[in-house]
């Protein structure tokens, strides 16, 4: 069975990187890559290995007003989502729960987990 490559191009689109940014991977050996012609190939099997040392956690602010339309759109996009360094940051307002909508969680937590909650 053939092993499967990827283009850097194909690679760029994927992990929204620049050729220039994931060239310079190859400079450093953090991505193993071979050259044919003008093109470079990526196997499977060092792409694996280039995920697992480059990437980081991902950093989420859930408090920031703008997350619920970042996230959807991060999933319509397919790609994966943060919020580091995001110019658009700000921190939500804090909202006034009524004691129904209070009483609601509580019956929702009881259904999902089986246990009462009180405050």
């Amino acid at each position: 069975m053939k092993d499967s490559r990827y283009t850097l191009k194909e690679l760029s689109q994927e992990f929204n990187m620049s050729l220039r940014e994931l060239r310079k991977h190859i400079k450093q050996g953090t991505l193993n890559a071979s050259k044919e012609g003008r093109c470079y190939w990526v196997k499977a099997v060092d792409l694996e290995r280039f995920i697992t040392v480059t990437t980081k956690p991902v950093t989420r602010n859930y408090l920031c007003q703008y997350y619920d339309a970042c996230l959807n759109r991060a999933a319509l996009e397919n790609k994966v989502f943060g919020c580091a360094d995001c110019a658009r940051f700000r921190v939500a307002e804090k909202q006034v729960i009524s004691s129904w909508d209070l009483g609601g969680m509580l019956s929702l937590w009881e259904s999902v987990f089986g246990q009462r909650l009180s405050i």
